[in-house]
This record gives structure tokens, C-alpha cells and sequence, in this order.
């Protein structure tokens, strides 16, 4: 019996065999790779292979430690990173700036909370020695307020008083000259205390001198020639009198302004009482 010689299949002789093994199906999924059969050179190393023309030298630098690669990773987008209309540019522009200034007026109030903070000792200190000055400038004008006051109200009486006396010493002479003559100037007797005549006739008015002349069978009145006088019976006889005589002088004619002269003429001349 010949004895029995088994391969492994990888050593089957001859070309049928090789030619069997070469036409097995290939799975695509398989990266196939050369072997180094054939190469005359078998201590070579493989040749590095060759970048595309769109990429970069640089990013196979390996002095760029930050390059994008698999521990350094391209960043993802930003959802926010995304085109927009003018007016929503222009909505996000002024948000932003409003953002902006608000953020700067908090800054700057915080600077000024933090300006007031210091110092506020020394502050309060001069506050409180300008309010004692205040005080103090107040109280003297106060002071000077008051007596000021109190001059202008002594001052008020005092020329209350004069205007008394004077009333009193006006209507005193028209008394006096009243009883003597019966009749008195009043232009005269406003000059006396430096008023008008004016004043004097609404001082007899008022003060009751005017009804207390008025006596039985007499009568008081205001001229217009600026005098009081007093018309009593004997004046009136006078005055008759000389009126007759000077009718008979002009053909027994009587004027209005001629019994006027006549009637002052009587008045004036009567006797002192």
C-alpha cells in the first residue's frame, strides 16, 4: 500500500491549483494589500501617500498642535450662526447696543455707589458744619427780619399818631374860627398842618364838626371859593340891606353874583362873638 502525503490547501502544486485560488470571490468590503511579492527591493519602505490637490500642506503639519483632526474636532456651527434679513440685522444691531448701554449705565452706577462710599465720613461731617453755618446765617436774618418789623410798626404808630394831632389841631381851628368870625378859610387851615383843602373838608365831614356848627335859625355851608361859612339871621339883615341900597343904585336889579359879593361881604365883616 503507497503510503498517504496530505497539504494544506495554500500548498497545492501546480498552476491549476494557484489559478483556483486566485479566481475565489472577493468580498468588496476587503482592503486589499500589497505583499511585497514581486518587488525587487523588499527592504523599502512603503511610499507615503500622496495628499488631494484641494487640501492644505499646513494641515498635515505636525507642528500644528490645534489642527482639526480626530482629537481636535472642526467646531459644529452655531445654530445662531445663520444668515438674516436687513430689518432683523438691523432689530439684532439695536438690541445689542441697548444691551450695551444698559449694561454701561449699571457700570456706571455701580462706579458712582462705589465714589460715594468713599469719603461719605468726610462728606457728612462738612454737611452737617454747612447746615450749622445755614442755621446760624438764618437766625441772624431772622433776627434783622424781626427788628425790622418792630421799627416799621413803631414807625406806623408814630405817624399814626402825628396824623391824629394833626386832625385834632385841624379841626380845633376851624372851631375857633367858626365861633369867632363865623366863617373860615379852609386853603388857610389845610396849609397850617401841610395838607390839601381837600383833606380838611372830609375831616369836618367826618369828624361831626359840620352838624355841631349847625346851630337854631343858622346854617353851615361849603363856598366855592374854598370857604365855610356859617348864614345866621343877622347876617342875612346885613346882607338885605346892602342888597336894597345897591338896587336903588342900579334901578332896583339884583344879580345872582352880586347878592353873592354882597351876602360874603356881610359874613366877613360880622363882629367877634
Amino acid at each position: 500500500m503507497d503510503p498517504i502525503t496530505t497539504q494544506a490547501p495554500h500548498q497545492t502544486q501546480g498552476p491549476e491549483a494557484r489559478n483556483a485560488v486566485e479566481d475565489l470571490p472577493l468580498d468588496e468590503r476587503l482592503v486589499l494589500q500589497d505583499d511585497g511579492e514581486g518587488d525587487p527591493d523588499p527592504g523599502r519602505p512603503p511610499r507615503a501617500p500622496t495628499p488631494p490637490p484641494h487640501e492644505e500642506r499646513h494641515q498635515h503639519d505636525p507642528a500644528d498642535a490645534f489642527a482639526p483632526g480626530p482629537v481636535n474636532p472642526r467646531p459644529n456651527r452655531s445654530r445662531n450662526d445663520r444668515v438674516v434679513g436687513t430689518k432683523k440685522a438691523k432689530a439684532i444691531r439695536r438690541r445689542d447696543e441697548e444691551r450695551a448701554y444698559n449694561e454701561w449705565v449699571r457700570e456706571q452706577a455701580q462706579v458712582r455707589r462705589l465714589q460715594d462710599e468713599e469719603g461719605r465720613e468726610e462728606r457728612e461731617a462738612a454737611l452737617a458744619i454747612e447746615r450749622e453755618r445755614r442755621a446760624a446765617a438764618e437766625e441772624v436774618i431772622r433776627q434783622k427780619e424781626k427788628e425790622e418789623r418792630e421799627a416799621l410798626k413803631k414807625e406806623r404808630e408814630r405817624e399814626a399818631e402825628e396824623e391824629a394831632a394833626r386832625r385834632e389841631r385841624a379841626v380845633a381851628y376851624v372851631r375857633d374860627r367858626m365861633a369867632e368870625k363865623g366863617c373860615v378859610d379852609l386853603v388857610e387851615a389845610a396849609y397850617t398842618e401841610g395838607k390839601d383843602r381837600t383833606w380838611v373838608e372830609r375831616l369836618i365831614r367826618a369828624s361831626g364838626l359840620l352838624q355841631q356848627l349847625q346851630q337854631e335859625g343858622s346854617h353851615v355851608m361849603f363856598t366855592g371859593k374854598d370857604w365855610l361859612v356859617r348864614i345866621d339871621k343877622e347876617a342875612m339883615m346885613r346882607a338885605y340891606a346892602e342888597a336894597e341900597r345897591f338896587g336903588q343904585a342900579n334901578e332896583g336889579k339884583v344879580g345872582f353874583e352880586s347878592f353873592g359879593s354882597i351876602l360874603e361881604k356881610a359874613i366877613l365883616a360880622r363882629p367877634k362873638a
